[in-house]
């Protein structure tokens, strides 16, 4: 992913873009994902508040899902 690569701001741009996307087509594991992805990006680029409240969004969807990580 770009943030992996050293680009968060792009992270950022394309996983906001994934968001609406993954909702329509109602892809909890895939939203969950992405929610935890953007929450690790925001935070790399120094946005906590953004960063808490998908990390927050990210975890009763994976808690659902049964993954404990």
């Amino acid at each position: 992913s770009y943030d992996v690569l050293g680009f968060p701001d792009s992270a950022v741009h394309h996983y906001r873009r994934a968001v609406p996307l993954l909702g329509a087509i109602a892809d909890s594991a895939a939203l969950a994902r992405v929610f935890a992805a953007l929450g690790s990006a925001y935070d790399r680029v120094g946005v906590p508040d953004s960063a808490r409240r998908y990390l927050e969004r990210a975890l009763p969807l994976l808690r659902a899902r049964g993954d404990t990580a």
